[in-house]
């Protein structure tokens, strides 16, 4: 996916046959939902009873994988090489993510605007620009960032801004 699209998690609400292999499961989720199965969305499939959901998502290895909820949590693969997955967890990656699209987007509307990007990190972004330009460039940067994208309309944005001689925490 590149940087200007987003995430987008389908839940199909019908039954699903878990006996369907994924080669399946992607062809009813191009045609239930329209999207590629392959641009990168996650699509969760649950069983006639509920206690069982399968989740298709393309990844380096081809697709992905199965999920069992057992009690508090939900458990991915088998075995010795299960892992548990549990609310808080699934909850910080799912903000991860949507902090990194945010900043990838307000890098890429910083370049467009001539600003040159030198490097960032986790939440920061860095910018070079002549001492002369600074103020503008300040405060071209607190604007985009401050400015929530189309696809997360109404969603609370804010950032901390300055200007420095070099970088430093």
């Amino acid at each position: 996916m590149d940087a200007g699209s987003c995430l987008r998690i389908w839940l199909c609400l019908q039954r699903t046959d878990m006996r369907c292999g994924f080669d399946r499961l992607a062809m009813m989720a191009q045609e239930i939902t329209g999207q590629d199965p392959l641009g990168g969305h996650l699509f969760l499939f649950r069983n006639r009873s509920g206690d069982r959901l399968k989740l298709l998502h393309l990844d380096r290895d081809g697709y992905e994988a199965e999920f069992s909820p057992t009690g508090d949590s939900l458990v991915y693969g088998e075995g010795k090489d299960s892992t548990g997955l549990y609310g808080g967890i699934i909850t910080e990656n799912i903000v991860q993510a949507t902090a990194r699209d945010l900043l990838a987007e307000a890098i890429l509307a910083i370049e467009r605007k001539g600003i040159s990007v030198m490097f960032h990190v986790h939440d920061e972004v860095i910018a070079e620009v002549n001492e002369n330009q600074a103020e503008q460039a300040l405060e071209s940067i607190t604007q985009i960032l401050e400015q929530a994208p189309a696809w997360a309309q109404g969603l609370p944005v804010a950032c901390e801004a300055g200007i420095a001689d070099r970088y430093g925490k």
